[in-house]
């Protein structure tokens, strides 16, 4: 510096600058545990700034690293290398040579997130589907709840990798011990649908996942798989909700290793900041909302009954608006939850037995919830092991067999045998009911139609579908209920879509239901089926047309075993309506020469599907809607003609694009 008066005109002042001394930094990384020497990347930091001066790698052998030549200056030395927590540290380069040597900390997990967040921008008001106004619109800050999160996962002695949507490839999340997909406040978050089913996918399999966004709920509660299989939600409701309570102080994430109490503050700066969610039966309500107090804040998902730890956490809110110290605490207890390692003592075993037959391999057996799957070997023998105490279903299952199902407590360190199953062959029957009944608008009340079913043999469902046609003008105002003679319920669809569909098809083939058609296995067939519609919200209205109910069952008079049937009989094909495929089942008493084809309406021969010498058996063929030459048919109806031994039966189906 040196002083300069400036005279009027112009000045000429030569500054001459001497070159300032530099040196470099040098020295080994290694584990602070066992001193093994680690590869690492080491970033230089202007400390004034904050702006990158250089990278540099240690050796992967030796550990060492040397630096660029830095001016003498102080600069934040940043030290990473996988699966250890972090350092930054401040250095001032004095001297030629300055030897730093950094023993990183093993971490207590290791994290990928992966960052879906929105540079700063005006956001639209808000409307519902129906065109009302929720929210209005506003300008975001951008706020990176991301760069808060990777600071308080390091401080927790966590190891936290970020990517993007964009960057991030699937294939390598089983690298990490869990993953933490951020939204902070993107009010457009999770646009990628292919991300969105990766993660599903990743949840199926296993994956732990702690998901955060104050406009995610809203955004997604309408994708059923996502909703149901990531965020564990059925709903949305409200957006500025007061202040973040807990609903359930006794949950882990409530309580380990922080108490989190009542009254943490949620900074509303617009509708990115806060989501009101209805969490699924299987998850955990344990935050709510001060004002919405039957609404979740945080929703907590866990497979099995082993309560220190879970599979997904569910954070509605931005991140990054939580105030105070509750941010840190909440998330060490959800990222504790999720990385706790959980180990039963429990097990089960038994045999499943196939009525009639010598090999009994191939049931599928599962433990639910969270116990896993296997399948009997030819002894029909299963068996669970690793199991935690607490109930569990064990039901078993067969293709073209009945299925059954029983409910037991297991103990600690109780591996507990004999759960036998007798599984008995299956027959199928559809019945169908066109009520045209209006649904009245705004009437949780609705409309129901039944559907008696009487074999009168004794039949217990193996599985059932369920087929719907109804026209509304907003299927997202709709709930449609199915509930059986025994009085189990099961929601088929709550209130999810738009104008955009009516309700059409076959659950669980072509829809998805809301809750698990499952549930009626094992109950008895015969009695009142009843179908419940109703309308939920104003404006719109809309007609049940049809339904139908497609059962396979177990243990009546009709099932088809060893035993030859008694008479000829052609199957209604299923599902029908169909598109692309359909099965058409039939039974021959006596071994001979049999005929299957397919024709239209005016009669002309579309496809022979059977032409040949069958057992005495029940058979099942399946018409996947072509001709003989291998061509497409066009919609419409079609006719099928079973043909043997002096019996003819007709029988009409219907295809549609």
């Amino acid at each position: 510096e040196t002083p300069l008066f400036v005279n009027y005109g112009a000045n000429v002042h030569d500054i001459a600058l001497t070159t300032a001394p530099n040196g470099v930094l040098t020295g080994v990384v290694m584990d602070s545990e066992t001193s093994e020497l680690l590869e690492a990347t080491i970033n230089v930091y202007r400390s004034d700034n904050g702006a990158l001066i250089t990278t540099t790698t240690s050796d992967a052998v030796t550990g060492e690293f040397t630096t660029a030549a830095l001016t003498y200056f102080t600069y934040i030395i940043q030290v990473r290398a996988y699966h250890h927590v972090p350092v930054n540290i401040s250095v001032e380069i004095a001297d030629p040579v300055v030897v730093k040597n950094f023993a990183l900390d093993p971490t207590n997990g290791d994290i990928l997130l992966i960052d879906d967040h929105a540079a700063a921008k005006a956001v639209a008001d808000k409307f519902d589907d129906k065109g009302n106004l929720i929210a209005l619109g506003y300008w975001t800050g951008g706020a990176k709840a991301v760069d808060l999160l990777v600071s308080d996962l390091e401080y927790l002695g966590y190891s936290a990798i970020v990517e993007t949507m964009a960057t991030t490839d699937p294939a390598t999340w089983w690298s990490y011990d869990m993953l933490l997909v951020t939204s902070g406040d993107n009010t457009s978050s999770l646009a990628d649908a292919a991300f969105r089913n990766s993660l599903v996918s990743f949840v199926e399999a296993g994956g732990h996942v702690l998901l955060e966004g104050g406009e995610v709920g809203y955004d997604h509660y309408g994708d059923t798989s996502f909703a149901t299989t990531v965020m564990h939600t059925t709903d949305w409701n409200h957006d500025s909700s007061g202040d973040l309570d807990i609903a359930d102080p006794t949950h882990y994430v409530a309580s380990v290793p922080n108490v989190i109490g009542n009254g943490n503050g949620v900074t509303y700066n617009g509708y990115g900041d806060q989501d009101a969610m209805v969490p699924l039966a299987d998850a955990v309500m344990v935050g709510t909302w001060s004002s919405y107090p039957t609404d979740a804040s945080i929703i907590c998902y866990d497979p099995n009954p082993a309560p220190e730890g879970g599979q997904i956490v569910f954070f509605t809110f931005n991140y990054g608006a939580l105030a105070g110290t509750c941010s840190q605490h909440l998330l060490q207890n959800a990222v504790v939850w999720l990385l706790t390692p959980e180990s039963g003592t429990s097990g089960v075993s038994g045999t499943v037995t196939l009525q009639g037959q010598s090999d009994h391999s191939g049931v599928l057996v599962e433990a639910i919830p969270g116990g896993g799957t296997t399948v009997t070997g030819i002894d029909g023998s299963y068996g669970f092991s690793g199991l935690f105490a607490g109930e569990y279903t064990i039901r078993v299952s067969k293709t073209l067999w009945s299925t059954d199902a029983t409910t037991l407590t297991l103990l600690d360190g109780v591996v507990t045998p004999g759960v036998d199953f007798t599984l008995t062959p299956v027959s199928e029957v559809t019945e169908c009911s066109a009520p045209a009944l209006a649904i009245p608008d705004n009437n949780p009340t609705g409309v129901s139609d039944a559907i008696t079913m009487a074999l009168g043999g004794g039949e217990t469902v193996s599985s059932v579908e369920v087929f719907v046609d109804i026209t509304h003008t907003w299927r997202g105002d709709l709930i449609v209920t199915l509930t059986s003679p025994t009085g189990t319920t099961v929601t088929l669809h709550n209130r999810t879509g738009s104008l955009d569909d009516d309700i059409y098809g076959w659950y669980p083939t072509e829809l998805t239901p809301e809750g698990d058609l499952g549930a009626f296995a094992g109950e008895d067939l015969d009695g009142d089926w009843t179908l419940l519609v109703s309308d939920n919200a104003g404006a719109d209205t809309g007609t049940l047309n049809e339904w139908c109910l497609h059962f396979i069952y177990g243990g009546g008079s009709t099932a088809v075993g060893d035993d030859a049937p008694a008479t000829f009989r052609l199957g209604a094909n299923y599902p029908n309506p169909f598109n692309p495929s359909t099965t058409i089942k039939f039974a021959v008493p006596r071994a001979g020469h049999v005929s299957l084809d397919v024709y239209d309406l005016a009669g002309r021969h579309v496809r022979t599907l059977v032409d040949g010498e069958l057992a005495a058996t029940e058979h099942t063929v399946i018409w996947d809607g072509r001709n003989g030459s291998g061509s497409q048919m066009a919609s419409g109806s079609y006719y099928y003609r079973l043909t043997a031994d002096g019996f003819s039966q007709t029988e009409k189906m219907m295809l549609i694009k």
